[in-house]
């Protein structure tokens, strides 16, 4: 991915469930809550060790290229949880 995707508008949803679900300490553990949204060939992330009680105040998810993804895994299997 050379430029950053524009925010598809499903990730507002994302956002807001994150902020919510993370306002609550005792439905999370540490960063928890996982979340994410898949949006045509881009898939948006939480972060790892971001707060999702944070997600409508700061910029905590990430773009993945679902295909760069599924060709890393197809392509190279023993390189797939470490790309170079």
């Amino acid at each position: 991915m050379t430029a950053l995707p524009l925010k598809p508008d499903e990730l507002d949803n994302i956002l807001r469930y994150s902020a919510t679900i993370g306002s609550y300490p005792l439905l999370i553990q540490a960063a928890g809550v996982n979340t994410s949204v898949k949006n045509k060939n881009v898939m948006w992330i939480k972060a790892s060790g971001m707060m999702p009680h944070n997600a409508d105040i700061k910029d905590i998810f990430v773009p993945a290229d679902i295909l760069a993804i599924r060709y890393a895994v197809c392509s190279r299997p023993e390189h797939a949880d470490n790309p170079s």
